[in-house]
């Protein structure tokens, strides 16, 4: 996939000949034999956004001999299809599209082409062209297509019908189009988009990765042969050089293995550096065995441990009277937490911070996640405060409201659908719209980082006093007002122009209803629901997610009944993903930037459904996938030490016979 911002990057029939020879070239060795990336599985070279000719000049692909594309597309004034409805192809970068498909065959691989374009794409009233794309991609003689979700061609069920009408198998990604049905499992494609767009940083890698829980973690997980949920690519390759870059090349390639990911590879290929540099993490076998196996669930997240001596949170907990939910106090204009394990000085509430925030999962579903806790600043330029049974914070700006801090409880059921699924949090919210927040509020339930298509709006939705410009408490709360709003979705700036909005300034959409939900990482909104929640819309103060009941004890009790508690951030995650009846893989790894110490219990080691596999000491063996190399387990814990983003990637398998040490 190229990046066609970049003159060096823009996508060209010469770059995708050179992927061709790429994946075929037999000059490297794999467990002592020469091996070719299309041998191991990469024979499928599939092309991105740029091949295509557009009717004027847009930001992504200025053209000074055209007029300029209005609105950047989003208004229907773009095509990159002729008169006659075909695709049209830009023949300075594809000279012979034909042709090219034709080389990749007689190498003995599968050539992809791109629909539904991002760079030109055909939005707003354009009108769509399904027949005639599919005829186009019958013509060049492709294999795949990724119909992403830039233009209006978002009817996947009617894009797998016309394929199949051709006779000719077409493999399918849905890039941000819709999910298989939540219910029937009804899927008409072959892999679909859960996350957004990646980029190559550890901390997009982990958001991505988290996209898949809501179709992994699941009774009947969404996510199997001929329906593959996937993060997005792989960045392995485009990772900067520095002392983290193996560590996180790996762990990233390490976990798109254990969560079934389709493996694309988004680098340069031609490019003999990197090649080398990535050659042992890609052709891994031991990574690609895990990668391949299918034994009834595609992996997913199980559970995450707290760090071990790097970063506090505030989070919510049992009022049981330790030492973490006593000594909450006010002074010099901080917060000051309890003093726990770990900290040597005392550590103070940040506002403006937030503490990695995971999703429950089936497994462990009493994840918490809250502000950070910090070391006291000792002349603070904002201030808390406890003001009637509220904990509130100003920034020292007099002309801005102050913020309250709320505690809100879990949302998490995967009965009810794919994103049902939020921590216990604490967080900030206006005081005002938390004061009057009734219980089931979509205001409890905001998840970042998230894209709704094929969204039908509320009548009120055409109001601009409730959509235009305003802020998350206020979009939050005009879809708690209004009976025919099920969800909304905030955007802090806008990019398309909804309801006579000013684009680049925030925007509410308000929903009746939607046809999809993904994870939309960056270029996505913060989006809450209220299915299935009865609303109670008189304000009950003394039941309100932001009243706190200070104690003789110095504790802070929420209206759930639970303490604030000083608490460590989230720190190592186990991933899992079963491989036979007797055997399983482990993924560990360390989302942190500092060194971390686990000492992992073999009781920890997940059952799946239809698996018999136990991990027992003497009766088990781990295969180390990074090492390639097998150990006798003898004890019924097993000490690692993580460097930042390093992992830890094993193949436990359960033996018939005991090992005997001598």
């Amino acid at each position: 996939a190229y990046d066609c911002t970049q003159d060096k990057k823009i996508l060209t029939q010469a770059h995708m000949a050179a992927q061709l020879i790429a994946v075929s070239d037999k000059s490297r060795l794999v467990d002592g034999k020469f091996t070719s990336l299309a041998e191991l599985g990469f024979d499928w070279i599939s092309m991105d956004d740029g091949w295509q000719e557009c009717n004027c000049s847009v930001r992504q692909d200025l053209n000074a001999s055209k007029p300029p594309c209005p609105n950047l597309c989003f208004g229907g004034h773009c095509t990159f299809h002729g008169k006659d409805g075909k695709p049209m192809i830009r023949k300075d970068r594809f000279p012979d599209m034909k042709l090219l498909v034709n080389q990749g065959h007689e190498l003995g691989l599968k050539v992809g082409s791109y629909l539904n374009t991002c760079i030109c794409m055909e939005a707003g009233k354009s009108p769509t062209h399904y027949e005639q794309d599919v005829q186009w991609m019958q013509d060049n003689g492709f294999d795949e297509v990724k119909v992403d979700a830039c233009g209006n061609a978002h009817n996947l069920t009617l894009w797998a019908e016309l394929f199949n009408k051709t006779g000719k198998p077409i493999r399918i990604e849905n890039c941000h189009n819709s999910w298989p049905d939540f219910n029937t499992g009804y899927c008409p494609m072959n892999f679909y988009r859960t996350g957004g767009d990646i980029d190559a940083s550890i901390g997009s890698i982990i958001g991505e990765s988290y996209s898949t829980v809501d179709a992994s973690d699941l009774p009947n997980p969404r996510s199997g042969p001929g329906c593959w949920g996937y993060p997005d690519m792989s960045e392995v390759g485009n990772f900067a050089p520095g002392p983290n870059q193996l560590n996180q090349e790996r762990s990233h390639w390490g976990l798109w293995c254990t969560i079934s990911s389709p493996l694309i590879l988004g680098f340069d290929m031609n490019n003999t550096a990197t090649m080398d540099r990535v050659w042992p993490i890609i052709t891994n076998t031991d990574a690609l065995a895990v990668s391949k196996a299918w034994a009834g669930h595609p992996g997913t997240l199980i559970k995450v441990y707290q760090a071990v001596n790097q970063g506090f949170q505030i989070a919510q907990g049992e009022c049981d009277g330790s030492p973490a939910t006593r000594g909450w106090h006010f002074a010099d204009g901080n917060f000051i937490a309890p003093m726990i394990d770990g900290m040597s000085e005392l550590h103070c509430v940040d506002a403006n911070g937030n503490a990695p925030c995971p999703p429950p999962t089936t497994r462990s579903s009493d994840l918490q996640c809250g502000k950070p806790l910090s070391k006291c600043p000792t002349k603070p330029s904002s201030n808390w405060t406890y003001v009637n049974k509220t904990i509130q914070w100003s920034n020292g700006n007099p002309k801005d409201k102050p913020q309250c801090l709320g505690a809100f409880p879990k949302n998490f059921d995967t009965s009810k659908g794919y994103f049902t699924r939020q921590a216990a949090q604490v967080k900030m919210q206006g005081c005002a719209t938390l004061a009057a927040m009734p219980k089931g509020s979509s205001c409890t339930t905001a998840r970042p980082g998230v894209g709704v298509r094929g969204q039908q709006l509320v009548s009120s939705a055409r109001d601009s006093n409730k959509t235009c410009g305003v802020t998350l408490d206020a979009c939050c709360a005009a879809c708690d007002g209004d009976a025919t709003c099920t969800a909304y979705l905030w955007r802090k700036h806008e990019t398309h122009m909804p309801a006579g909005c000013t684009r680049g300034n925030s925007y509410c959409w308000l929903l009746a209803s939607f046809d999809g939900t993904h994870a939309a990482g960056q270029h996505g909104g913060t989006f809450g629901s209220k299915p299935g929640m009865k609303l109670e819309m008189e304000p009950m103060s003394s039941q309100s997610y932001g009243t706190f009941n200070f104690t003789d004890k110095a504790e802070l009790r929420t209206s759930e009944g639970k303490c604030l508690t000083a608490a460590p951030i989230n720190g190592v995650h186990l991933w899992a993903k079963p491989l036979s009846e007797a055997s399983t893989a482990i993924f560990l790894l360390n989302t942190m930037s500092a060194a971390q110490n686990l000492s992992f219990p073999l009781t920890d080691v997940p059952s799946f459904p239809g698996t018999k596999h136990q991990c027992l000491p003497r009766k088990c063996m781990a295969r180390n996938v990074w090492l390639q190399k097998d150990i006798a387990i003898i004890s019924d814990h097993i000490p690692f030490e993580f460097k930042p983003y390093e992992s830890v990637f094993l193949i436990l398998r359960q033996l018939k016979t005991q090992i005997v040490t001598i």
